[in-house]
């Protein structure tokens, strides 16, 4: 087996493929820079498609027409180049903000819309993979992660961990409620599954770890975990709101206070998957990883 992955020098491409690589499977990284990386398919049996935006503000929401954005653009170009190749079936990596948030009112198995920019365009994305791989035959599984944390993390988990690490007082005491996480061995052992068994059309699964955690639980766990001081003060969440706000950074209220869970009950049962990592595992490995990197 090859297994061709794009976006393979990101933070869970570069986890990946060393994960494949150690299981005795053949690699294939893609530069989609290239010119001509559709060549490059040829004799893979599946492809992984990791590459995409990490970030899209929700300023320029009005200024992008979401089907032009390169990443749509993209992604009807890979599916169409991994249809032509042969490939066995496709893996798109997407996100669990393309689900949208819970809305009660809407029928079972419909989706609301994304709430933000960066959802909307993951939606969009996924919407272009779906239709090219009707339209070519290829199955297709689409893995909509919650938030990915491991070694090399960066971003707002690397922040988290920086603060946490040196004892500092954080406002986040009334930050309960629950969010799904996924460790980076966890996802790996996910997409393994997703690599060796080729799904009868397109399918979207959620592998996150064995429980979520909120925000205060998940700093509790930290503070364990780095026998640090970090105290979480109970302070009202309307004022972090309000501050946030003024400060122009409005959406990490919603990261911190507010739920984003997902049931991987059914995910499990379509891979015949277990996380191997318990949250704690993960966490311990990642605290390592920030714990020896700092000491150089």
């Amino acid at each position: 087996m090859i297994v061709a992955v794009t976006g393979a020098s990101g933070f869970i491409g570069r986890h990946l493929t060393e994960h494949l690589r150690t299981s005795g499977i053949s690699v294939r990284e893609i530069n989609l820079r290239a010119n001509g990386w559709e060549e490059t398919l040829r004799g893979a049996t599946v492809l992984v498609h990791l590459a995409g935006s990490a970030h899209f503000s929700q300023r320029r929401r009005s200024d992008v027409d979401l089907l032009q954005h390169d990443d749509v653009l993209l992604a009807h170009r890979v599916v169409a180049a991994a249809a032509s190749s042969g490939l066995q079936h496709l893996v798109h990596v997407s996100s669990i903000k393309a689900r949208g948030l819970h809305d009660s009112s809407l029928p079972p198995h419909s989706e609301a819309l994304p709430a933000d920019a960066y959802g909307q365009l993951k939606r969009a994305v996924e919407v272009a993979v779906k239709e090219k791989a009707e339209e070519s035959g290829l199955p297709v599984w689409i893995a909509r992660l919650p938030l990915v944390y491991g070694p090399r993390v960066r971003a707002n988990f690397l922040l988290l961990l920086n603060v946490v690490s040196r004892g500092i007082l954080l406002p986040l005491g009334h930050a309960t409620a629950p969010r799904s996480y996924i460790g980076i061995r966890n996802l790996c052992s996910a997409l393994t599954r997703c690599i060796e068994q080729s799904p009868n059309a397109t399918m979207t699964i959620y592998p996150a770890d064995p429980e979520p955690l909120s925000t205060c639980e998940l700093v509790r766990l930290m503070t364990d975990l780095f026998d640090s001081n970090t105290v979480l003060l109970p302070v009202p969440r309307w004022i972090i709101r309000v501050s946030l706000q003024m400060l122009g950074k409005g959406e990490m209220y919603s990261r911190l206070f507010e739920e984003l869970t997902v049931d991987s009950a059914n995910t499990r049962d379509r891979l015949n998957w277990q996380p191997p990592f318990t949250t704690r595992e993960e966490l311990e490995w990642t605290i390592q990883w920030h714990s020896d990197s700092r000491s150089f």
